[in-house]
């Protein structure tokens, strides 16, 4: 999936936060319902905290990347739903974000990431 806005448009430090946002917000809702038991010790608070403080760090950008995303009524499960908003992240994540190593945004992201791989 190529994501339009992330092929040169918009330096490759910048995010948009509104999407994580609403991605984080899209997560929230889908892990608050009911999870099994099996995913629900994969995608815990401490995922979602590390994801809205990389929201909560950068900077606003007129920036955008725009990409498809499936409906939730299309995906009744919470968990496969969660595993789709995921992969897209992990696309953002690899393609558009950069981090000086070690910095907190630089382990906020690498820990997502191996989050996304696990799922």
């Amino acid at each position: 999936m190529t994501a339009p806005g992330a092929a040169g448009r918009c330096p490759p430090t910048t995010w948009l936060g509104s999407l994580l946002l609403l991605v984080c917000l899209l997560a929230s809702r889908s892990v608050t319902e009911e999870v099994s038991e099996y995913c629900s010790h994969m995608i815990g608070s401490g995922h979602l905290q590390s994801l809205q403080r990389l929201i909560d760090s950068q900077m606003e950008t007129s920036c955008q990347i725009t990409f498809e995303f499936v409906d939730q009524e299309q995906l009744k499960d919470p968990v496969c739903y969660l595993k789709k908003a995921f992969l897209l992240v992990q696309d953002i994540m690899e393609d558009t974000m950069r981090f000086r190593d070690n910095t907190p945004n630089a382990i906020a992201i690498v820990q997502l990431q191996e989050l996304s791989l696990r799922l």
